[in-house]
């Protein structure tokens, strides 16, 4: 009887892992938007929410954002002033 508890928690930890694994596979290389420091005012930029990890990678100036998992909600912006974004559509 301990063996079949044993057996159905190692089953029930391998179909975990491997849900999330799938999980996280699908979701590896979905651009979810890109930010920046540019005080340009034309500069405009696209954030998201994400289920799971959001993941940005940086250079001088600004870098991309990706969602590991599922991106949501989409939120535009420029920088009005250093320091402060200003809402914009994403259209």
């Amino acid at each position: 009887m301990a063996m079949e508890k044993k057996t159905i928690v190692v089953f029930a930890v391998a179909i975990t892992l491997l849900i999330l694994l799938a999980f996280a596979f699908l979701g590896i290389g979905l651009p979810c938007g890109n930010w920046g420091t540019s005080i340009d005012p034309g500069a405009k930029y696209k954030d998201c929410t994400c289920i799971g990890l959001k993941l940005t990678e940086g250079a001088t100036g600004g870098g991309s954002i990706s969602c590991l998992g599922i991106p949501g909600e989409y939120s535009c912006y420029y920088n009005s002033a250093p320091g402060r974004k200003a809402s914009i559509s994403c259209d």
